[in-house]
């Protein structure tokens, strides 16, 4: 889908950031969407959640939704080197307590 750019910040050369708009980022992604035309950047800080980047993006080229997927998974395997909450990108699972116990702890407390 695009390129990496890497980052380098106090200047850009030793921050180890991107410059792109004026702001800092971790890095400034090329992506080719169209053969003919200049790369569009998709900047991202590895403290934000890689989805909501992909979201911002595609709003602000105005892209199809459909490349929501393929834009997330894109930064999350160029990007995943730096990402410190990559295991909270992760799917839960949880128990859910069953609805029986529940209604016997609510008894519970209001015979007390």
């Amino acid at each position: 889908v695009g390129d990496v750019m890497g980052a380098a910040g106090g200047t850009q050369e030793t921050s180890g950031k991107s410059l792109h708009e004026g702001l800092e980022y971790d890095f400034v992604f090329n992506v080719d969407i169209e053969d003919g035309k200049p790369p569009l950047k998709l900047p991202f800080n590895v403290a934000e959640d890689p989805w909501i980047a992909a979201q911002k993006f595609i709003h602000k080229h105005d892209l199809p939704q459909v490349y929501l997927e393929t834009v997330a998974n894109f930064i999350i395997k160029n990007a995943k080197s730096k990402i410190k909450h990559l295991v909270s990108l992760l799917p839960l699972h949880f128990h859910p307590l069953p609805f029986s116990d529940l209604i016997k702890k609510i008894v519970l407390f209001h015979l007390k």
